[in-house]
């Protein structure tokens, strides 16, 4: 058996295939690669609380049944990285915690030694995440909540907000719609804490293409954009009526 993951190389015999006889009693067993287990034997199998020391340094304690880790326990490598949790035949299933080398820590569901399901992630630099995992990522609806006061909430694919969600910024300006690889990329509207609201096509984080802009004193801009500035043909519409319209070019009025 194999614990699937990622800093977990070492496999792990099903060590009751070793011994014969049915007395259960208190062993120390040398492993093949110079580590050992202690536990106690029953009809030629570990059953019960073991702990194994590997010969690679690495160590689990906790539940065996039929010889190997089933149940609860507690598998530590020695770069750092470790599993606490459930256990079945051996792999990682059920409610567990992986914390990483890195100091990145996620609880969820556990499927086959990869979270799977609802979970949450508590990253070395602050941020936090909560929703749904798949394979060890966040994938699918989920919250981050930044460790600089910001939060997303939305869809979210092998780790990256990546689809339809919402952004709330420290400073209280919001941007819904869509993203790509955390960007601001395709459809959406920007809300700006002083109640000045852009809609339109973003790239790169801004408006480019084209876009409306109403602003809180009541004017207002339809046309085109770059970089969050009029660009090309557009119209302004002051708020008593007035109307200017004409070719910009990086926000001034050039014809």
């Amino acid at each position: 058996m194999v614990i699937y993951k990622t800093f977990f190389s070492l496999g792990l015999a099903a060590l009751g295939t070793l011994f014969t006889g049915a007395i259960a009693s208190a062993v120390t067993i040398s492993l093949p690669n110079g580590g050992q287990c202690e536990g106690e034997l029953v009809e030629g199998q570990l059953q019960g609380q073991v702990t194994c020391e590997y010969g690679n340094g690495d160590r689990y304690e906790g539940e065996f049944e039929a010889g190997q880790p089933h149940g609860q326990g507690t598998f530590t490598t020695t770069d750092g990285g470790s599993y606490t949790g459930e256990f079945v035949a051996g792999v990682p299933s059920g409610e567990g915690t992986f914390t990483y080398q890195n100091g990145d820590r996620c609880t969820g569901t556990v499927v086959e030694g990869n979270l799977t399901g609802p979970g949450s992630c508590e990253y070395s630099n602050g941020d936090r995440y909560e929703g749904e995992l798949k394979n060890d990522l966040p994938d699918g609806e989920g919250t981050f909540t930044f460790s600089d006061g910001s939060q997303y909430t939305g869809a979210v694919a092998l780790g990256a907000i990546t689809g339809q969600g919402v952004y709330t910024l420290a400073n209280g300006n919001e941007y819904a719609g869509e993203f790509v690889g955390g960007n601001f990329v395709g459809q959406g509207t920007f809300t700006y804490q002083n109640g000045d609201r852009c809609e339109g096509e973003f790239a790169d984080n801004l408006l480019n293409g084209q876009g409306v802009c109403e602003y809180a004193d009541g004017d207002r801009y339809e046309g085109n954009f770059q970089n969050d500035l009029y660009q090309g043909a557009g119209v302004y519409i002051f708020s008593d009526g007035t109307r200017i319209e004409g070719t910009w070019d990086e926000g001034e009025l050039v014809e």
